[in-house]
């Protein structure tokens, strides 16, 4: 028996090339996530009712429904990309992407009347 025999390494030991790991990077860009920007477009509009100035109580809600509108149009445009389309989906995308934009017409009509 010679000394210099190499053992055996265990399975969970053998390195091989063929399973390589391949990690997902995580999302970490929070304007991508379509319920991140309606919630905070939501908060800010919600909370544009508690601003003392009528101006400023305005801008805010129409800074919150930009970004509703901008967390809607991510959505349509990720609904787009996907190969299995839900018409579903896109029936509410479309239907939450009308609302948002005739409520921030109206901010923007109550906004020059009132305020100008």
């Amino acid at each position: 028996m010679s000394k210099n025999k190499k053992k055996q390494k265990p399975y969970y030991k053998v390195a091989t090339t063929n399973n390589k790991i391949e990690k997902e990077p995580k999302a970490s860009d929070l304007t991508k996530n379509t319920t991140f920007m309606l919630g905070v477009g939501f908060i800010l509009l919600m909370s544009s009712k508690y601003v003392s100035d009528n101006l400023f109580s305005r801008l805010t809600a129409i800074f919150g429904l930009i970004i509703m509108l901008f967390g809607i149009y991510n959505s349509i445009k990720n609904n787009r990309a996907k190969e299995n389309k839900n018409k579903i989906d896109s029936i509410i995308d479309y239907g939450a992407l009308i609302l948002i934009i005739s409520t921030l017409m109206f901010n923007i009509y109550v906004l020059i009347t009132k305020n100008i």
